[in-house]
């Protein structure tokens, strides 16, 4: 371990944090305070505005500043216009195919995510608390209705109300842990 050549003492190449868990690990490996909340979101097929709109209500509501990392995917359009409405907050981090994908998963608190089965699936491999978003247009997949169903998910369709929900549980750590431990439920 490297020394302060000044002090003697031993230095730390990060500054050593309470929390030593995988997702802390994760978020510091990204450049994240490990006590830092991390939203993702995976939405790739979702409107922009919509999409936009709710993102700006969770920066602005979310007492904590929490990080918010988007991955649009292949849908160079949508990234093209979340950067012009939201490339200028700094704890909001755009991507289109970011190489380290699950590292982004395992440093999340909660995930918003379309309903799809992969992303789901993604979920439920970490245990992470989701949060769906919903297009009146389609069914969800019946892994995503199994999910809602035991607890480890939720969803509203009204952009307001998934701003809310969003604050709600990136601000309450008990119910995220409730989400995440209902995964172990048969």
């Amino acid at each position: 371990m490297p020394h302060d050549l000044n002090t003697g003492k031993k230095r730390f190449a990060y500054p050593p944090t309470k929390d030593h868990s995988p997702r802390a690990k994760a978020k510091q490996a990204l450049g994240l305070q490990p006590e830092t909340q991390h939203l993702l979101a995976c939405a790739p097929n979702s409107d922009a505005g919509f999409l936009s709109d709710v993102l700006s209500m969770i920066y602005v509501g979310d007492d904590y500043d929490s990080e918010i990392s988007v991955v649009c995917g292949e849908n160079t359009d949508l990234l093209r216009q979340l950067e012009q409405v939201l490339g200028h907050i700094e704890t909001i981090h755009l991507f289109d195919r970011p190489p380290n994908l699950a590292l982004l998963f395992d440093s999340a608190d909660l995930l918003l995510a379309e309903p799809n089965e992969t992303l789901a699936n993604e979920a439920a491999g970490r245990r992470l608390p989701l949060v769906l978003l919903r297009n009146e247009n389609r069914l969800l997949p019946e892994f995503c209705r199994e999910l809602l169903a035991k607890g480890c998910a939720v969803t509203v369709r009204e952009d307001v109300c998934l701003a809310e929900l969003c604050i709600h549980l990136l601000a309450d750590e008990k119910q995220r842990a409730q989400m995440a431990n209902a995964y172990a439920l048969k």
